[in-house]
């Protein structure tokens, strides 16, 4: 039984690290961000956008559509932001859908694709 707990509070805790390390790397992001340091910023959310974290998804989308650090590149934009979308990040979903209706991002705009995202998140926030 002891060894149980032990295991379950090593497991707790390596979790807890582990979070707080991506916590400390998407700030030192914002604070790059924040500064004009967009290369900083693109290099500490990128690993984390890769490992699927949501809030670093949009934000590169944010730097390539914003021509931040890199060129601008709406291609690029619009595929972080669907990684975010699909996530349930609403303001993602809002971005993709700006995207289609400018005719930028690629050559998906034949379909309605922010209607796969968007709907759910606002059917859950109207209370249906």
């Amino acid at each position: 039984m002891r060894m149980v707990l032990r295991l379950t509070i090593a497991f707790v805790l390596s979790i807890a690290c582990l979070t707080t390390s991506a916590w400390a790397d998407y700030q030192a992001g914002i604070d790059a961000n924040n500064r004009g340091d967009y290369a900083t910023a693109l290099r500490e959310w990128r690993q984390l956008a890769e490992q699927g974290f949501t809030a670093a998804q949009f934000n590169l989308g944010q730097l390539y559509a914003n021509g931040q650090g890199v060129p601008q590149d709406y291609v690029q934009a619009r595929q972080w932001w669907e990684k975010a979308a699909v996530q349930g990040d609403v303001e993602a979903a809002t971005n993709l859908g700006t995207l289609y209706l400018n005719g930028q991002g690629g050559s998906k705009m034949t379909r309605r694709p922010w209607t796969g995202f968007v709907g759910p998140q606002l059917t859950e926030m109207q209370g249906r």
